[in-house]
């Protein structure tokens, strides 16, 4: 008698060996969507510090934060295209002042389904990096 095909027990193991092999890949693979997403937001984040000192090499003042906080018009103001930055479903991103000598660039998260949500990274004039979760948001 000629048999074809798997017997039953057979399946069973590998689709045994395939949900162990997902549940170490799942973790790996949200841990490298969140480093992405983090990259992306430090990229974002270091082109809006550059508008911010092309500003004050310009105006020789940094851009008035108390006053606005759209990314956008400052950009424009610098000469530095940021509008793309609007279209990012993952970050908000926003103008943030420290004192009246440096602004910063502020990254929020926005993406509901994800471990950024509601986090946020900061990137100073001066260089220096802030977060409100370095354990969720490493800056490293």
């Amino acid at each position: 008698m000629n048999k074809k095909g798997f017997t039953l027990i057979e399946l069973i193991v590998v689709i045994i060996v395939i949900g162990i092999l997902a549940t170490f890949a799942v973790p790996q693979y949200m841990k490298a969507v969140t480093k992405a997403k983090i990259a992306k937001a430090k990229n974002a984040l270091a082109l809006i510090v550059k508008a911010e000192e092309l500003y004050r090499n310009a105006k020789d003042t940094y851009i008035n934060c108390a006053a606005t906080s759209d990314v956008i018009t400052m950009g424009t103001d610098s000469g530095v295209d940021l509008a793309e930055l609007t279209n990012d479903v993952d970050w908000n991103y926003s103008v943030v002042s420290a004192n009246t000598t440096s602004c910063g660039a502020r990254a929020t998260g926005n993406s509901t389904a994800s471990v950024i949500n509601g986090r946020y990274i900061t990137l100073w004039t001066n260089g220096t990096w802030a977060s409100s979760n370095t354990t969720v948001l490493p800056l490293e």
